[in-house]
């Protein structure tokens, strides 16, 4: 074409030169750092987590009485987080306020008190209860299981800590054979 004139990438003005070299040295660093990161290992995103999980056990639910219920539930709450706990099974046990609480742990673990009509023994009281116990990535119930034992006292409000330590070992028995036990770190 006619009058086309094509200048070079150099300012005419040598007092820009030096600014010139130094944004062109910025632009190829930022280049060639870029060209380096890009070439950072693959990071595999379906890799299965193998250790000990964390559980998070929810307060327990069902209807109880007035006063010895909501005193029983409280004291059975605290005593059942403190088993599984101590029981080695997971990393760690929270207690949350809800099943839908923001939490760390990937075992939501749902107990609730249940009375079924005719099923009452004649012996006394039971602590009877129901645990659900599920995986909150899948949502899948991993156990669903009811526990009875025998606790003569449960009925005036007193959790008998022979009671707990028998429903707690049923319990941790078989999130055990669900979960194994944590290794020692």
């Amino acid at each position: 074409m006619p009058g086309l004139c094509i200048h070079s990438a150099q300012p005419s003005d040598p007092s820009l030169q030096p600014m010139f070299k130094a944004l062109f040295t910025a632009t190829a660093s930022l280049l060639l750092g870029g060209c380096l990161a890009s070439s950072s290992p693959q990071i595999d995103s379906h890799e299965t987590y193998s250790g000990p999980l964390i559980a998070a056990i929810t307060p327990i639910g069902g209807q109880v009485d007035q006063v010895n219920g909501w005193v029983l539930r409280h004291k059975l709450e605290q005593a059942l987080a403190a088993q599984i706990r101590d029981a080695g099974i997971f990393s760690a046990v929270e207690e949350i306020p809800s099943a839908t609480a923001p939490n760390e742990a990937e075992i939501i673990i749902e107990p609730s008190f249940f009375q079924q009509p005719g099923l009452a023994r004649d012996t006394g009281a039971e602590l009877a209860l129901h645990l659900s116990v599920r995986s909150k990535t899948s949502g899948g119930v991993t156990l669903d299981r009811d526990y009875r034992v025998p606790c003569a006292s449960c009925a005036l409000g007193t959790l008998d800590p022979k009671a707990m330590q028998a429903l707690a070992k049923a319990i941790n028995g078989d999130l055990k054979q669900k979960f194994g036990t944590r290794r020692a770190s």
